[in-house]
């Protein structure tokens, strides 16, 4: 899909107000899940995925139809403060369903995270460490990676993928992950797991900037096979953070605008919270192929293909979670979706670009 046709003419629907934030009232949980670090490697280099998998597919639920999914965020949510009832929240879906309804099905947010997982450049991994084959906890570690040489996607759905893992998601040198889950169990053939976290792509531009889930929640069938675990009917909960959002959005803009000669941020922080700078008319020295693409990003007007001003409202339209004490703003983006995922193994560290289209 070329950037241009992405969110075209669908966001006048969200053009609703801007969103503030709080200076930043999330305490990040602890993510070392209480582990031995016997049990780790000296260096991330020897690090090899104990009982891994590979997440192979995301979809939401059809919220404009009931299907509720897939955790209720209580006296924080929207839903509660404003008419006191308690939903499964899943602000990105309910955001999915409008842009689909306003564009007759041809825009959707999910498309293009399950593209970025196809074409390599987003690789969702898992790995079980020390599961037991019956019932227990466990370590349960998120990872980032790209696919090891010969390793396509057809392969990887077959559960014979190999890949390499990313360097930043270990502690230091260290062979310890950094992003353990608090506690994790299996039971009975489901997976539980809690406090964590996990990363989808900005549904912008192939997913070339990640998005940090905080505070996830998983459940699965779990099945564990040679060369590591099988997963279905996953569903994974949590929220993103709307300057996490924000600021994403940015550093997409400066990846790739440098032409359009920018004196600030796109999003910034005003002293009412987040606002936007898009523009009416192009500027700087753009041409080609990024005058298309820093048109899309940049420009206020839908009319013109732009986005910039309709993803910002969007978002902030969308946000319904409320950290601090003015309940009459939202500082995060509640997330459930559905996901399935294959055995899979990793032969080393990763470096370099999957900068796939």
């Amino acid at each position: 899909m070329r950037p241009a046709t992405f969110f075209l003419a669908v966001l006048p629907v969200l053009l609703l107000g801007a969103c503030s934030g709080p200076a930043d009232p999330f305490e990040d949980t602890d993510t070392t899940g209480g582990a031995d670090t016997d049990i780790w490697p000296a260096t991330a280099a020897d690090y090899k995925l104990h009982n891994g998998t590979f997440i192979t597919t995301f979809s939401f639920p059809d919220v404009a139809h009931d299907d509720l999914c897939c955790r209720d965020f209580g006296d924080i949510s929207r839903d509660f403060i404003k008419n006191g009832t308690n939903n499964a929240d899943n602000a990105l879906a309910a955001m999915d369903a409008v842009l689909s309804a306003a564009s007759n099905g041809k825009v959707d947010l999910v498309g293009p995270i399950n593209t970025a997982i196809r074409v390599g450049r987003y690789v969702p991994l898992l790995d079980h460490v020390d599961i037991p084959s019956t019932s227990g906890n466990y370590q349960l570690a998120y990872f980032g990676g790209a696919p090891a040489e010969g390793t396509t996607y057809d392969i990887a759905t077959t559960g014979d993928g190999e890949f390499l893992l990313g360097p930043e998601y270990f502690d230091g040198d260290s062979g310890k992950p950094k992003l353990l889950f608090g506690s994790a169990a299996v039971s009975a053939g489901t997976l539980t797991a809690s406090e964590g976290h996990f990363e989808i792509p900005l549904p912008v531009l192939w997913g070339r900037v990640l998005l940090d889930v905080q505070r996830v929640q998983l459940t699965a069938d779990v099945a564990i096979v040679d060369g590591g675990v099988t997963l279905t009917n996953g569903e994974m909960s949590g929220f993103i953070k709307v300057d996490d959002w924000f600021k994403a959005y940015n550093q997409v803009v400066n990846e790739k605008c440098g032409c359009a000669a920018l004196t600030s941020d796109v999003y910034g922080r005003g002293p009412d919270g987040w606002e936007e700078h898009c523009l009416d008319t192009p500027q700087g020295t753009c041409s080609g192929a990024d005058a298309v693409t820093c048109g899309v990003l940049l420009l206020s007007s839908i009319k013109d293909g732009g986005i910039c001003k309709g993803m910002f409202n969007a978002v902030a339209a969308a946000a319904d979670l409320n950290f601090d004490d003015n309940d009459q703003t939202y500082e995060a983006l509640s997330v459930g979706m559905r996901f399935s995922g294959v055995q899979a193994t990793s032969t080393g560290l990763f470096s370099g670009d999957t900068d796939t289209p």
